[in-house]
């Protein structure tokens, strides 16, 4: 609910609406792919949403996560690592990097991300159940 919010105003506030619009509509076909586990059809749509717009913190964090569950763990790093440049509180992004770098067992890191989306949303079960 929270990311379908953050897309709307997203989408709202662009000067260029109609680009959003089409980034997403790549980006919800790359979920619909990563959903049949068609990892690179879903990397090639968020490609494709980041191509039509680059400050697309979404897209990036979406490609990156899919690469990661093709086991491309630094690729998939470098695009949440992106994400997060471009919209450091995407909450999601750094609770996704943390999981990353838990079963990583690098613990320290992981701990890290946790602690900076608590200190965002105090609320987050994502973050807590970590």
């Amino acid at each position: 609910m929270i990311k379908q919010i953050f897309l709307l105003l997203l989408l709202f506030f662009s000067s260029d609406k109609s680009i959003c619009q089409t980034s997403l509509e790549y980006s919800n076909r790359g979920i619909a792919k990563m959903n049949q586990n068609n990892f690179d059809g879903a990397i090639e749509e968020f490609t494709k949403a980041i191509k039509e717009y680059p400050k697309s913190a979404y897209a990036y964090f979406l490609r990156g996560i899919t690469k990661a569950n093709k086991q491309e763990i630094e690729d998939g790093l470098i695009d949440i690592n992106y994400a997060i440049k471009l919209n450091p509180i995407y909450i999601e992004a750094i609770v996704g990097r943390g999981s990353i770098y838990a079963d990583r067992k690098q613990f320290d890191l992981a701990f890290k991300d946790f602690n900076k989306a608590l200190s965002i949303d105090s609320t987050n079960s994502e973050a807590y159940a970590n």
